[in-house]
């Protein structure tokens, strides 16, 4: 099953300001715990706004992919993917189902949890970088609306998932490792050691 919140390509902006960039390593080959194989690849990474980008290199117009982290939540996933330094993003009403990136060191895996989580803060801005599906898909993994809903009400559907993260319990959202035991427990025993 594919992680709903990552889109493949995309143009990077060259009008907005990155809050960081750098090389992460970053799990691939299936998504999430759910993934059939497992890899990892070097990837130029930024944020830019509220969306983090990942290409091949620092010079690449277009990303290989690109994630809105408006709403998600990181954690570390040392123990999760058996490499040191791995950050998981994740929403937390499915935390069994992340994305994986590997930071080169501490202070540089500090330093992207921090601005990894400024850029998940939900803001009016950040709502209205969602696309409406992207919007559509974050009420209804939420429970806020059915996944047959067909509402096109922007401004409804915001608002209420605005306020719903801002009563989401901070389990989960907090920068200390989640035990796979936790983990486990959360998703129905779904959530396996990589």
């Amino acid at each position: 099953m594919p992680i709903f919140f990552v889109q493949r390509g995309g143009d990077i902006p060259r009008e907005g300001t990155a809050k960081i960039s750098g090389t992460l390593s970053k799990r691939g080959g299936g998504t999430g715990t759910r993934g059939a194989l497992e890899n990892w690849k070097s990837r130029h990474c930024r944020i830019i706004g509220s969306t983090l980008f990942y290409a091949e290199s620092a010079s690449a117009s277009k990303a290989k992919g690109h994630i809105n982290l408006t709403g998600l939540c990181m954690r570390m996933a040392d123990g999760e993917t058996g490499r040191l330094l791995s950050i998981c993003l994740y929403w937390p009403e499915d935390p069994a189902n992340g994305f994986y990136v590997q930071a080169p060191n501490k202070e540089q895996r500090d330093k992207w949890l921090h601005e990894l989580r400024a850029a998940a803060r939900v803001t009016e801005e950040s709502l209205g970088s969602l696309g409406m599906c992207q919007l559509k898909q974050r009420c209804a993994v939420s429970g806020i609306v059915g996944f047959e809903d067909y509402s096109n009400d922007r401004a409804q559907l915001e608002a209420m998932l605005h306020e719903y993260v801002l009563q989401r319990p901070e389990v989960g959202c907090s920068s200390k490792e989640v035990p796979l035991s936790v983990l486990a427990a959360r998703s129905g025993g779904a959530s396996k050691a990589a």
